[in-house]
């Protein structure tokens, strides 16, 4: 009931006639589903492909991502977010695809039940996942392991191999990350690695939030935002 609840505010958010970016999950599925039932003329753009699945199913448009250069306004679900808006988004494994629509958007909206929110996100014990291409796997490893990460390439019991993205890239799940720094700080450590695509560590990317719990509905904005660049 909470994801349909955070679903139906989200939807409130939309303007018709435009271009919306929508991520993966639940959450996203039940709004997708309440999109299709409201004439809004939309057309979609998504980093998912059970998304593009479900939304093509409902009858929504569905564009490529490659055809847009902005967007209205986004949603995506989360694993985890802090009350600045910082999220972990480490499950899927699209995260690069996911920014890149993130980038785009005037809005990008996270959906998430309270549980989701988090103090400190360097507290969690969740990972952040990097995408690392195949050749620099070893380096990268190698420079995260001497600063005690935790390192672990992600696996497919049902492929019986490393899980790669649609690039052909590597999944790493990083746990343990050197706590003296900062959450800006570790966001440009990593992404300053010779090797690594993106992260699933989304530093200021997200301008609000909507939240569920079992007294209501809230949307959280970012008060400051720095540039995406």
């Amino acid at each position: 009931m909470n994801k349909k609840a955070c679903a139906e505010k989200a939807a409130t958010l939309i303007q018709p006639n435009t271009v919306i970016g929508l991520g993966g999950g639940s959450t996203i599925a039940y709004l997708a589903e309440i999109l299709s039932q409201q004439a809004l003329n939309l057309q979609i753009v998504t980093p998912s492909h059970k998304t593009k699945l479900l939304c093509q199913r409902l009858g929504l448009q569905v564009i490529e991502t490659c055809l847009v250069d902005e967007i209205p306004i986004a949603f995506d679900g989360c694993d985890a977010l802090d009350h600045e808006l910082n999220g972990l988004k480490s499950g899927g494994g699209i995260h690069t695809d996911e920014k890149i629509i993130a980038s785009m958007a005037t809005d990008y909206v996270l959906l998430a039940d309270e549980e989701k929110l988090v103090s400190n996100l360097m507290e969690t014990s969740l990972p952040i996942t990097l995408e690392v291409l195949e050749s620099s796997q070893q380096v990268v490893q190698k420079q995260l392991l001497a600063y005690d990460c935790s390192v672990e390439f992600r696996s497919s019991s049902v492929l019986a191999d490393v899980t790669r993205t649609k690039r052909g890239n590597l999944l790493l799940d990083m746990y343990h990350w050197p706590k003296e720094l900062s959450l800006k700080q570790l966001n440009q450590w990593l992404l300053m690695m010779p090797g690594v695509v993106d992260t699933s560590l989304f530093y200021q990317q997200a301008s609000k939030a909507v939240i569920t719990s079992q007294q209501g509905v809230v949307i959280l904005e970012r008060k400051e935002r720095d540039d995406k660049l």
